[in-house]
């Protein structure tokens, strides 16, 4: 009996102290615990954000699943890096940026809190006062951040809600227990928490992260099933990118007849092998095609080049052509331009080809005038006046084509026209069969020429002018 008392006095000192790699170890056995899920099936170690073992040289390349965030993060050495999210890469954490919670001192505490006592936010009396870190922190726009709140006490229900950047944290400090929540600001406002009147809790610690992206990197073929966003958080914006003529970046659908789809936060836009169509963008929405930069100033405007600037720059729209000093007699590749295909018999869409009209000296904007239209129902439309029958002589008509009315009797008539100039090609056609008047000649002049028919007109005779440069 002796023995046996002996034997139970020895088996604690024996179980603390095998050594910690030994399956038996305590803790080997706590590593096994966190690492079976609720269903008791085996995985690698769980623990909450603020749980995680610390992360040192020792603990290099440790993996653990963090229940906060819910997913799997590692250790780089120094601290938990990625987080992987359902496949999300959600970044590495960056420097605390939330100040201490000191005895009055860190935070700014308006009515119904008290802020005397270190590691303390006692919201303890009425009052809707807001608390907030001294010195404000200065949220970058766009930037995401990593905000936890430790509520340590509860004896009033409500917490308090809170915003970083001018967004609303998704897990504001309500409960006790850690509240994790992941902030992309809008704005540069600092982190303000206002509590309802009523409640009564403690906040016993405030975090505060900018996260930094990382690099993912795949060898060989990375094929994605549901889509790729590119969302732009960052200056310079993401892009996507071929580094050399072995890489780049293709479109593939599993059915040929569903185009594949290329989306971002602005414009609904798909691609097929031989064809990229945007059917609607917005404002600041661009596209960026082998280096040619389109814009979409306005809605369903696309725009080659930057938006406007002081000093714009020529672009170019072309096909393919074949290459020199390779190709022996390859014609390059045809261009289509076209508008929308309609149905039965509606007149039909028009393809217009449009310039700028000047509006006089100053910064107004100049008018985007249609020159030529070309109308499956219409035919060719030039940009053009028709002087009414019944008004003759002189005309002013700043267009490169019109009509004019001679009187009857007249022999000449001046047209006054910012198109013409000295060197301009001008064609004549009457439009009137008159039974003297039969021909017609120009003199050019700059601003102006004057038309002479080879005889006195009989009766009003319509003659129309197309001037060209």
């Amino acid at each position: 009996m002796k023995k046996l008392a002996l034997l139970f006095v020895f088996l604690p000192t024996l179980a603390w102290s095998q050594p910690a790699s030994s399956s038996g170890s305590t803790r080997a056995q706590q590593e096994y615990a966190n690492a079976l899920t609720a269903a008791a099936r085996f995985g690698i170690p769980r623990y909450t954000t603020a749980l995680l073992p610390t992360c040192s040289t020792a603990n290099k390349g440790a993996m653990a699943f963090d229940t906060t965030v819910g997913g799997v993060t590692t250790c780089n050495g120094t601290a938990w890096g990625i987080a992987l999210t359902g496949g999300t890469i959600t970044g590495t954490p960056g420097a605390e940026l939330a100040p201490a919670i000191g005895a009055g001192t860190g935070w700014t505490c308006g009515a119904g809190w008290d802020c005397t006592v270190a590691g303390t936010l006692n919201k303890n009396a009425p009052g809707t006062g807001t608390v907030a870190p001294d010195p404000a922190i200065v949220a970058v726009v766009g930037s995401t951040y990593r905000v936890t709140t430790t509520v340590g006490a509860v004896t009033v229900a409500g917490g308090a809600s809170c915003t970083l950047g001018g967004t609303a944290l998704a897990d504001p400090p309500t409960t006790v227990g850690v509240h994790e929540s992941w902030v992309t600001a809008a704005t540069t406002a600092s982190l303000i928490c206002t509590p309802t009147d009523a409640t009564r809790f403690t906040i016993t610690a405030v975090s505060v992260q900018l996260m930094s992206a990382g690099d993912l990197e795949v060898e060989g073929k990375l094929t994605v099933r549901r889509g790729i966003e590119v969302s732009p958080r960052t200056t310079p914006a993401p892009s996507i990118t071929g580094p050399d003529a072995d890489s780049g970046f293709g479109f593939v659908n599993g059915d040929p007849s569903t185009p594949a789809m290329i989306s971002n936060s602005y414009p609904a836009a798909y691609a097929s092998a031989t064809t990229l169509v945007v059917p609607s963008m917005v404002d600041t929405s661009t596209l960026s095609v082998s280096g040619t930069v389109v814009t979409s100033p306005t809605t369903n405007i696309l725009q080659l080049g930057p938006v406007d600037s002081a000093t714009p720059v020529a672009q170019t729209l072309r096909s393919q052509g074949s290459r020199a000093t390779v190709d022996t007699n390859v014609a390059g590749g045809n261009l289509t331009i076209f508008p929308g295909t309609g149905t039965g018999n509606a007149a039909g869409s028009t393809l217009a080809l449009q310039a700028p009209i000047p509006v006089g000296s100053g910064t107004g904007a100049q008018t985007q005038t249609t020159f030529l239209g070309l109308n499956g129902t219409t035919g060719m439309n030039l940009y053009r006046t028709v002087t009414a029958a019944g008004t003759t002589g002189a005309q002013t008509i700043n267009k490169p084509a019109g009509s004019v009315n001679f009187a009857a009797a007249a022999t000449t008539l001046v047209v006054t026209n910012s198109f013409a100039t000295t060197t301009s090609l001008i064609f004549l056609t009457p439009q009137t069969a008159d039974a003297t008047c039969e021909s017609f000649a120009i003199t050019r002049a700059s601003g102006s020429f004057t038309i002479t028919a080879n005889a006195a007109c009989t009766a009003e005779t319509a003659v129309a002018f197309w001037v060209t440069n």
